[in-house]
């Protein structure tokens, strides 16, 4: 299948969707999670108050430290000059979502058949909360895309050394950074493999990128004295992660702070918890054998968690607990953890609970055929596989010690299209595998 059919195959669908989506919810409904705080610091860049948030519910404002500048600004660009302006901004995320299934298809293609590659850009396009993720107000979306347009090129510029791919790798991270800081370290990891490859295009790299982040960095030095894309590591690591910490410790509920913030040691941590280093110092330092347990289970959490939960989220006072916590593997620090399962699952109905139990399934079996699959492409494709393995676990690192059991499947969304390609992968030579069996 050509990609043209492809990408206009996925964006009508996506129209479909999106016109449905609005038909049965409404426009409200596009803001969800963290959609209202990109909305709000988009209205302030337009209404004159710069890179700010609205502070304690007031008409005053404060500077964001947290995110980069991208998606806010185009948020703002099209909520301030069109009508129905987030409307338009789901439009635009459907081409989007067009593109990643496009690119998607593009990288698998470099070691799958045309049918075989397409398994993985349709599921990226379609598996129910990518396809919900596609339409929301969310930086989800354009980050994958412009990460997978880094990968693409940097496996040609890995293979070929062509300028036109270092160009287009460079390109795409950058506007990765920009887009969410999350991508920022990927830098790092990208130089190593090109100082390894090519030591001139690592020198230039680094340069340009140096060169592009500056002024970012320059505004968050003038506003809040750090050289830095973003204040968000030290917040989360001395938060959410140290929460989990503790909860695994004590064998308490991670989703209760209450249970942990109070404790004079919790206090004593925070107080010195300065800065990113300091963080990770003192986990591994002084809560070696927590801190091991608590990324395990996050990591297996993050890998297995279907996100359909949330789609059948009750009203508050129904709720007994995040689903993500108590139905995955960080259930299990806690001590009354089998009442804790029962409780989340009977909240849920039988049809409910069996669409959660299938996609952890799912979800497991794709997990454990994209090991076997990076393994089998290490085989063959050395400097490919370990690419691959660089970005993946980069990801998986970020986001289990950043958020602490906090993960879900939202945040495996920059991993999820490597995954897919891999699973089908170590498929194709399972499947390969036997036919040779089944002749000899």
């Amino acid at each position: 299948m050509s990609e043209r059919k492809i990408f206009f195959g996925v964006l009508s669908v996506k129209f479909v969707l999106l016109v449905l989506f609005i038909c049965v919810f409404g426009v409200g409904r596009l803001v969800w999670s963290d959609s209202a705080l990109y909305v709000d610091i988009g209205r302030h860049i337009f209404q004159g108050h710069g890179f700010s948030e609205t502070f304690a519910n007031t008409v005053g404002y404060r500077p964001n430290a947290i995110r980069t500048p991208l998606y806010p600004f185009i948020v703002g660009f099209f909520d301030w000059g069109f009508p129905y302006g987030l409307v338009v901004v789901s439009l635009i995320q459907c081409f989007i979502a067009a593109g990643i299934a496009v690119y998607t298809y593009r990288i698998g293609r470099f070691w799958l058949s045309e049918r075989m590659a397409l398994i993985p850009a349709l599921f990226v396009s379609f598996e129910p909360l990518m396809s919900a993720m596609h339409i929301l107000i969310m930086p989800e979306p354009l980050l994958v895309l412009t990460l997978l347009i880094y990968l693409y090129y940097g496996i040609i510029f890995l293979r070929e050394r062509e300028r036109r791919a270092f160009w287009g790798m460079t390109s795409g991270l950058l506007i990765a950074i920009y887009t969410k800081p999350v991508a920022l370290y990927v830098v790092v990891f990208n130089f190593l493999f090109l100082f390894w490859r090519d030591r001139r295009a690592a020198l230039k790299f680094c340069f340009i990128v140096a060169l592009i982040l500056s002024p970012w960095v320059a505004r968050n030095y003038h506003t809040f004295g750090v050289l830095d894309m973003t204040q968000d590591d030290k917040g989360n690591l001395c938060s959410w992660e140290l929460t989990a910490v503790m909860a695994t410790k004590y064998h308490v509920d991670s989703t209760n702070w209450s249970l942990t913030n109070p404790l004079p040691e919790y206090q004593s941590v925070l107080e010195r918890c300065k800065s990113t280093g300091a963080a990770l110092k003192i986990f591994v330092t002084e809560y070696p054998r927590e801190f091991i347990v608590a990324s395990a289970l996050s990591t297996a959490a993050m890998l297995t968690n279907e996100g359909y939960s949330v789609f059948f989220e009750k009203p508050q006072q129904e709720q007994i607990k995040p689903h993500h916590n108590y139905l995955t593997p960080p259930v299990l620090v806690m001590r009354d953890w089998p009442s804790k399962v029962l409780a989340a699952a009977r909240e849920l109905r039988a049809p409910e609970l069996v669409a959660v139990i299938v996609g952890k399934i799912m979800w497991k079996i794709i997990a454990l055929l994209s090991i076997f699959g990076l393994y089998m492409l290490y085989q063959e494709y050395r400097v490919e596989a370990l690419f691959f393995l660089t970005y993946i676990t980069y990801f998986i690192s970020a986001t289990v010690v950043s958020t602490g059991f906090g993960v879900g499947a939202r945040l495996r969304y920059p991993i999820n299209p490597l995954l897919l390609i891999l699973a089908c992968y170590a498929t194709v030579r399972i499947k390969e595998y036997y036919a040779r069996k089944s002749l000899s």
